[in-house]
């Protein structure tokens, strides 16, 4: 409640600031739609590729800028694409298509309530880091450690909720 009461009292206070953010989301929107953009991107990786394999790693990241030619790609998947091949993209989708589905097992395995809810939480964000088009989620650091940590961590929920059972059996 108290926080409603904050978000409100913001919004009615910095209203100018708000319209502003609000008005340059869309304007961005509507200059170049998500949709579009990634289709558009899409369609110029699969023009570029030679074959099955790619381009190479590093030739669509604006960090390696200064080891040679490199393309700017915005969307993760095309860029994926470009650099590795339809192949290597395919092969990215199998390993967190199934990394996302074992850590749903493993959430979904835990009986504990608190383990649970943050079960779910680790496997939305393996989920959304998965799938998302938008940026390269795998490719930042931050994103790309909590990534992988928070799958281990979830993984081993199970055996982490058996380790608590034992200890309050023992108590």
């Amino acid at each position: 409640m108290a926080l409603a009461i904050l978000l409100g009292v913001l919004v009615t206070v910095n209203s100018g600031l708000l319209q502003e953010r609000i008005n340059s989301f869309v304007s961005r929107w509507h200059y170049s739609p998500p949709p579009t953009l990634i289709g558009q991107q899409f369609h110029w990786a699969f023009r570029q590729q030679p074959g099955l394999f790619g381009k190479g790693l590093g030739r669509a990241t604006s960090i390696t800028r200064h080891l040679g030619p490199t393309k700017l790609v915005t969307t993760f998947h095309p860029k994926l694409l470009y650099e590795i091949g339809l192949l290597g993209c395919l092969a990215f989708l199998v390993i967190v298509t199934s990394l996302t589905f074992l850590t749903f097992k493993a959430y979904c395995c835990v009986r504990d309530k608190n383990l649970r809810v943050v079960g779910v939480s680790f496997w939305s964000l393996i989920l959304l880091l998965s799938y998302c088009p938008h940026g390269y989620p795998l490719d930042l650091n931050p994103a790309a450690v909590y990534y992988w940590f928070f799958a281990g961590v979830t993984l081993k929920l199970p055996e982490i909720e058996q380790g608590e059972n034992n200890i309050n059996n023992q108590s």
